[in-house]
């Protein structure tokens, strides 16, 4: 049982952790090819393939980060 516990609670920090990173670095990488800010995908005034295409991006890309550090988080803690 407190195996698990230390396993949940150090994949959720590795998680969180680069969550925030990718988050971070997705915003500048839009930034650096757009050439400008990520737009507010809840404002009306943008269009909306520009805000279906950075919610995707950001979304997925945020996403798989996560999971790949879990992924490895387990198995450095050897599942």
């Amino acid at each position: 049982m407190d195996q698990l516990i230390v396993k949940r609670i150090y994949t959720s920090a590795a998680g969180a952790v680069v969550s925030v990173v990718a988050g971070f670095l997705l915003r500048r990488a839009w930034k650096l090819v757009v050439g400008a800010e990520p737009p507010d995908v809840y404002d009306p005034d943008v269009p909306a393939r520009q805000a279906v295409t950075w919610f995707a991006l950001s979304t997925v890309g945020a996403g798989v980060a996560v999971l790949l550090s879990k992924r490895g988080a387990l198995s450095r803690l050897g599942r």
